[in-house]
């Protein structure tokens, strides 16, 4: 807290902390957590809705939330790293749909902890 009562930071010290879903939010990344035994999302960002129609709120926990929006073709690889979590950073391109039957290619970046 500053001299003056307000939680701003003192003139010319640093600025506040961003978490990492602002950032996320503000370069339109979505960001999602999942837990790939149950194949369930813990966590979707309200960037989501822009991107294929939907709000988290719908659709997060359902547990074919994620696979049955991917396009058949690719689903099998999109299933294959998601199901045998492994270190590293891993990522993958695929087509899913959106709410209005429109396909939209994504790429998710992800790694498992």
């Amino acid at each position: 807290m500053s001299s003056d009562g307000s939680n701003a930071p003192p003139p010319g010290g640093p600025p506040p902390p961003i978490s990492v879903l602002e950032i996320a939010e503000d370069l339109e990344f979505t960001v999602w957590e999942a837990d790939p035994r149950s194949e369930r999302f813990r966590f979707v960002s309200d960037r989501i809705a822009p991107l294929l129609g939907c709000t988290p709120a719908e659709r997060r926990w359902e547990p074919e939330y994620g696979a049955a929006r991917v396009h058949p073709e690719d689903r099998a690889a999109y299933l294959a790293l998601f199901r045998e979590p492994s270190p590293g950073r891993f990522a993958i391109e695929y087509r899913a749909s959106a709410d209005d039957g429109s396909e939209r290619w994504l790429r998710d970046v992800f790694r498992f902890s």
